[in-house]
Formats: C-alpha cells, sequence, structure tokens
C-alpha cells in the first residue's frame, strides 16, 4: 500500500515520528515534483527547517528515495521557475521592509542565491544518485493515457497524464521489489485520494489503480 501525506506539513511530522515509520516497515519514499520544490524555498535563513531533516533521512540511508524518470524531467523542467520565484519574493519583501530600523536586516540576495543552489544539488544528488529509479516502459505510458481518457484517478479531478504515469511507474517497481508499504508525499493529495478525500491512500479501491 502507498500512504499520501495530505499535507506537506507532514513532514514535519514524518521527521518527528521517523522512529515509529521505520519501525513499522516503512523503508521506501517517494516525494512528489510539488514537494520537492516546496522544500527548495522551505526556511531558506533557518538553521532548522523541513528541507535539512527531510534530506538527512534519505542521505543517511534511513529511507530509501523512489522515484521515475517523468518525476526528473518534471524537477528538471520546473527547477529555475522556482529559483527565479524564490528571489523575486526576496527582493520585494526587502523593499518593503529596507527603511525600517526596527527589523532584523535580511539575508543578502546573494546568500539567499547560494542557499538555493546548495539545495538544488542536494535534491538533484538524491533524485540522480541515491534514489532507486523506476523504469517507464511504453505499456505503462499507454495504459496512463486508457486511464486519462476514461477520466479514472488520478484524472478524476482534472487531466493528469504524467501524474498517472508516475503513480503507476511507482506501483510496479514497488510490485517488483514485493515492498509493502511506501510514503507517497505530496501537495496534491486531492488528485490520488478517494473521492470525499477521506482516504489518503491509494489501494484498488479508493482509486481503481
Amino acid at each position: 500500500m502507498i500512504f499520501l501525506i495530505n499535507d506537506v506539513l507532514s513532514l514535519t511530522t514524518l521527521a518527528a515520528n521517523i522512529n515509529s515509520v521505520l519501525s513499522n516497515s516503512v523503508k521506501y519514499i517517494v516525494l512528489d515534483t510539488c514537494v520537492w520544490l516546496h522544500l527548495l524555498k522551505a526556511d531558506l535563513e533557518n538553521p532548522l527547517n523541513e528541507f535539512d531533516e527531510m534530506l538527512f533521512w534519505i542521505e543517511k540511508g534511513h529511507l530509501v528515495s523512489v522515484t521515475c524518470p517523468n518525476l526528473i524531467r518534471e524537477w528538471e523542467r520546473q527547477k529555475r521557475n522556482q529559483y527565479d520565484a524564490i528571489i523575486n519574493g526576496h527582493k520585494m519583501a526587502y523593499n518593503i521592509v529596507k527603511n525600517r530600523q526596527d527589523l532584523q536586516p535580511f539575508t543578502s540576495a546573494d546568500k539567499i542565491k547560494e542557499n538555493i543552489n546548495v539545495r538544488i544539488e542536494r535534491v538533484e544528488y538524491v533524485l540522480k544518485k541515491l534514489s532507486e529509479i523506476s523504469a517507464e516502459p511504453d505499456e505503462i505510458v499507454l495504459r496512463a493515457g486508457q486511464r486519462s481518457l476514461n477520466l479514472l484517478a488520478p484524472n478524476h479531478n482534472k487531466d493528469s497524464l504524467r501524474d498517472t504515469v508516475n503513480i503507476l511507474c511507482i506501483i510496479e517497481y514497488l510490485k517488483i521489489k514485493k515492498c509493502p508499504n511506501c510514503l507517497f508525499i505530496t501537495i496534491n493529495y486531492d488528485d490520488f485520494s478517494n473521492s470525499n478525500n477521506t482516504r489518503y491512500e491509494i489501494d484498488r479501491k479508493s482509486t481503481r489503480l
């Protein structure tokens, strides 16, 4: 079964309860592209942050990151836009408070850029070197296209062909690995949960995968 954490803030909950997670034989973890992009900007000026917490468990081998070719392509396609959005947001905030003497000085723009670039390098190392990467066979792409045409999950709310390819690739990979449990963390939980969002999990009953 693939469990869905329905809020990116649950990364903090995951970190706080990591021993419980590991004791329940949950070793594999999949982070959706939206979560990687969120982590890129999370608490950039705070030494205690979600990014370092999440990367610690993967880099130290406590959790095994699983991904698929299209998730890596999505990351490559969107990372630059996220970088620009973070820098522009910092500039806007700086311009608002730059004349306020009562506020703490902002981290310099150069330091913010440096921090983001370091994070990008770490994410790419995890995705391309540390992660187990599934295959993406033509059969999966065809199945995903059929599900999209038939409005089957995760296409029940909108056209989500790429999401369908992602989740089918992951599921097939976990079947091959004979992995009973895997954490799948996404912000877009309603795309993967059942129709009334009461169960944040992927299984044959709730999403007909």
